[in-house]
């Protein structure tokens, strides 16, 4: 909880993005986000892990052979519909 306080109260961040980061931090794992307050966050902290950036994640899901290029476009448009801010898609050639 002390980590979550810390990371909390040096950046503008939500309390869960805080914690996500504390955890990420403290487990020195890579942690997914595109919120630029928390990547500025990260890189404060020195942290071990990688920024993974959504598009990035769908990218990576779609060449991997876990999704199609469309399910991963798909993805992203929905995450754009609930407010998600990347407007280019990850696959801009597929329809």
């Amino acid at each position: 909880m002390i980590a979550v306080v810390c990371v909390w109260s040096q950046f503008p961040l939500g309390i869960g993005e805080a914690a996500c980061l504390a955890i990420a931090h403290s487990r020195e794992l890579d942690i997914a986000t595109d919120d630029n307050d928390a990547i500025t966050a990260i890189q404060s902290l020195d942290m071990v892990g990688e920024v993974q950036r959504i598009r990035k994640l769908l990218i990576s899901a779609a060449t991997g052979g876990l999704i199609t290029e469309n399910k991963a476009n798909e993805v992203h448009k929905m995450m754009r519909d609930l407010g998600f801010w990347d407007s280019v898609a990850p696959f801009v050639d597929v329809p």
